[in-house]
């Protein structure tokens, strides 16, 4: 029986992926912050951390356990207000340094696996003539997106000096029933609005639904042979912000009318108001690869978009109305 450290597993992605490991009969050390508020109701077994930067001691979370294999998902995330005057250096320490600082103790523990969740983030926000893959220019396009891109490369530095297999998943935006950030405000702003402007969008947007990434995950854990190395990972559909409001709203059970409106436009507006991320979000491409992993492990997605998409809607609607 594998033994997995799970680190974020009382996260969005972290809670899903501990129930299915255990379900699939992995045994799940959970290792999560005390600051966050759902740490309490993990069992005794759980490790609790102060904080995720150069100085945590994991010492506790490997003793006598025979860990073999680290997921880390504990992360700093994006944070909607900033309060630091070195937004970039509060990244680092925690996505950067806390990642470092985990790996050389599971080195020192013989883990023989770390697999590290980063984000397609660190090739950019956006593709314009292939999408993203494994061997695409790098181009970290925010804080968050350079953490873990420099996390990556302590990873892999972590791994040539102590040949620890260390496995790298850049995923694209994560939706799932309890669904946060920047998916639940298009639920929002779909359940609020009948009246939207993306109907000249054509662009590719690549997403991938919660058991679908956990999937991944479990495939990169559970392989027998050496999986080392990075991979990209999306559902494999990829759809318009035109097509993808219109799937939601029609799981809404709402008429929502789409109107053009121009995107050079829409691209000065965003960027003049200092939005050019959510420009680049709903207007742009973002197109994931994931051939690689497909043929590396047999990975494939399980779960359609237009079920994800169901379940997200269905799980929203009835936290919104739990009449409903």
């Amino acid at each position: 029986m594998k033994k997995v450290l799970l680190t974020g597993a009382e996260g969005f992605v972290g809670k899903r992926l501990k129930f299915l490991l255990e379900r699939r009969g992995y045994n799940v050390k959970p290792a999560v912050w005390k600051g966050s508020k759902n740490h309490k109701v993990f069992s005794d077994k759980s490790f609790c951390f102060e904080n995720l930067d150069s100085e945590t001691d994991w010492s506790d979370a490997f003793k006598s356990e025979n860990i073999d294999t680290v997921v880390h998902l504990a992360a700093r995330v994006h944070v909607m207000r900033e309060k630091s005057e070195n937004p970039l250096n509060e990244f680092l320490k925690v996505n950067c340094e806390g990642t470092r600082k985990l790996a050389e103790q599971a080195a020192e523990n013989n883990v023989g696996r770390f697999i590290f969740l980063s984000t397609i983030g660190v090739n950019g926000s956006f593709t314009t003539d292939a999408p993203f893959n494994e061997n695409s220019k790098i181009s970290p396009h925010n804080n968050y997106s350079m953490s873990k891109y420099m996390a990556e490369l302590e990873l892999l530095k972590t791994g040539r000096q102590t040949g620890m297999e260390i496995v790298i998943l850049r995923p694209p935006l994560v939706y799932g029933p309890g669904v946060g950030a920047n998916f639940l405000k298009l639920l929002n702003l779909v359940n609020r609005l009948s009246l939207l402007p993306f109907g000249n969008v054509s662009n590719k947007k690549s997403f991938i639904y919660l058991d679908n990434l956990c999937d991944a995950i479990i495939s990169c854990t559970g392989h027998g042979k050496s999986v080392e190395g990075i991979f990209t990972v999306s559902d494999g559909t990829d759809i318009s912000t035109k097509e993808l409001v219109l799937k939601i709203s029609g799981f809404m059970n709402k008429k929502t009318r789409i109107f053009s409106f121009s995107s050079s436009l829409a691209r000065k507006l965003f960027y003049v108001f200092g939005k050019a991320n959510v420009y680049d979000s709903l207007w742009r491409s973002l197109e994931i690869d994931s051939s690689k992993i497909k043929n590396t492990l047999g990975f494939k997605s399980g779960v359609s978009i237009d079920k994800g998409l169901y379940l997200t809607v269905e799980n929203y609607l009835k936290k919104s109305n739990p009449l409903v």
